[in-house]
């Protein structure tokens, strides 16, 4: 196991569940917007209506109508500009349907009670409550039942009953509450899949969106690459051509930036093929018995020159238990190749500050953690900083070079050893 440490966590994100209930919830808030609309708009006109039809108890229906309009008002102006009161909507955004068939179950009573032909206005609250508003199937259910339950009672107050129209119009009311219910729990359902299909598509899209930014930051970075060693060999080259060098200490020199130069476009190179075997899964392993210890010390070596030039010291904490001589059946030049990255990666992130590695064994694995007091990754870049072609976002480092391969060839390596790795890390930190 391969633990590279810079601090911090991985935000979770929600699930399409969680996600698809905020949706619900503010298309459920759009519907009930309409309904104060029309209760600011169309209530007052039925004053006129209530004045003519019950004129002796007009006042207290006035009253019932005017704390509609005030609700309709009040829970209007909280969606529209009080955000952070948005859970009045959702806690009492069917209060108005719910006082306006009060208010049409008491017309009804006083008009012949299970023969009142204002029974219409109960059954076109109960389609509002159960087929426009986008309520959840219980809420729906709840709303149309409880409208239903109004007609039976604001009949049954009333003698004579007529039992046939009572139990045909109360029939209909019942009936309308179990559609509503049924209805909506399908229209949840169809929501629900529409909503996921429509966020799954939306990620891939992402997704593919992101692949395409890192192969084009990938391509822009091996360019660079390959270029900056080929303009140097090509300058050698050309003072070569030229003038001739009789300076065998300059000749030497140049040389020796030329040999660099190609060794830098070699290592370029087998970092594209050893990706691109993995990727295949041809990947072979020579395995054999690994002295950890040494081949620790030995990369630190061969990165401290690496680590100099941006002013940081390497340092190697051996937490082996006593005894433990640190030998693990593995591919050595692989586990070269998962050091140098690992340190590799941690000196270009880091300036003027220290790089630890850690060699430790829990019951059944070889820990190698690398430590750095670099400025550290953003977190909702975590879940990534192992992709192919990716490199952090912070504009801190933006000056660090590379092909965005070295993490994820780590990765590779590792899994092939049956191994794991992971990052932590904390911006700042």
């Amino acid at each position: 196991m391969i633990k590279e440490s810079q601090g911090g966590s991985m935000k979770r994100g929600l699930s399409y569940r969680d996600l698809f209930l905020e949706h619900m919830k503010e298309k459920r808030r759009r519907s009930l917007v309409y309904i104060y609309v029309l209760g600011l708009t169309v209530n007052p006109a039925f004053l006129i209506l209530d004045y003519y039809v019950v004129t002796d108890h007009y006042l207290s229906l006035f009253l019932v109508r005017f704390f509609v309009f005030l609700c309709c008002a009040a829970l209007l102006v909280i969606y529209k500009k009080i955000p952070r009161l948005m859970w009045m909507i959702d806690a009492f955004g069917s209060v108005p349907i719910v006082c306006l068939s009060i208010h049409i179950a008491v017309i009804i009573y006083y008009t012949g009670g299970s023969v009142s032909p204002y029974e219409h206005g109960l059954i076109l609250m109960a389609l509002v409550s159960g087929l426009y508003v986008y309520c959840f199937e219980f809420e729906g259910f709840v709303l149309t039942f409880g409208i239903a339950n109004l007609y039976v009672i604001s009949s049954l107050l009333v003698s004579p009953l007529d039992c046939k129209i009572f139990a045909t119009r109360a029939s209909i009311l019942y009936a309308l509450s179990l559609m509503a219910y049924y209805a909506l729990r399908a229209r949840y359902k169809l929501e629900f899949e529409t909503f996921s299909s429509k966020r799954q598509v939306e990620e891939k899209n992402d997704q593919l969106r992101q692949l395409d930014e890192a192969k084009t930051r990938f391509f822009s970075n091996i360019t660079h690459e390959f270029r900056t060693p080929l303009v140097a060999l090509s300058s050698t080259l050309q003072l070569f051509r030229d003038k001739g060098l009789s300076d065998h200490m300059l000749q030497d020199k140049l040389l020796a930036s030329s040999q660099s130069s190609l060794e830098a476009m070699l290592e370029n190179v087998n970092d594209l093929l050893l990706k691109t075997r993995a990727d295949q899964g041809l990947l072979q392993m020579s395995c054999s018995d690994v002295d950890m210890i040494a081949l620790v010390k030995d990369t630190l070596i061969a990165c401290e020159g690496l680590a100099q030039e941006r002013s940081n010291r390497l340092v190697f904490s051996n937490r082996l238990p006593v005894g433990d001589a640190g030998i693990l059946w593995a591919d050595r030049s692989k586990l070269r190749k998962i050091l140098n990255n690992l340190i590799g990666n941690a000196i270009k992130f880091t300036e003027s500050g220290e790089i630890e590695i850690i060699l430790d064994r829990t019951t059944s694995h070889l820990c190698i953690q690398v430590r750095d007091t670099g400025f550290g990754i953003p977190a909702d870049e975590l879940g990534s900083i192992f992709d192919p072609f990716t490199q952090a976002k912070n504009n801190v480092w933006r000056e660090a070079e590379g092909t965005g391969l070295g993490l994820a060839i780590a990765k590779e390596l590792v899994e092939q050893h049956q191994g794991s790795i992971s990052v932590e890390s904390e911006l700042g930190k």
